[in-house]
């Protein structure tokens, strides 16, 4: 995997937020998916889709790329692979 920082770090509110988010969808893909509905699935899909596309701009992301942020430190990165 070829990364790159962007040199940017989401604020410790921001972290929170994307951690909860994160989690919900850590469980359904680590999970054979039957513990959740179909409607729970799609809408921490919806919930991470929606916050992930307002750090956009707060943070100058380019969408073009696939970025990534780190559950553990807020860190933001693209990947190049």
């Amino acid at each position: 995997m070829s990364i790159e920082s962007t040199g940017m770090t989401l604020t410790d509110e921001d972290l929170g937020r994307w951690r909860l988010v994160s989690a919900k969808i850590m469980s359904i893909e680590t999970t054979d998916g039957s513990m959740y509905s179909r409607a729970e699935i799609e809408d921490a899909y919806r919930e991470r889709f929606f916050f992930g596309s307002g750090l956009l701009p707060k943070y100058g992301i380019d969408d073009s790329r696939n970025w990534v942020v780190s559950v553990y430190t807020g860190s933001i990165w693209y990947d190049n692979d």
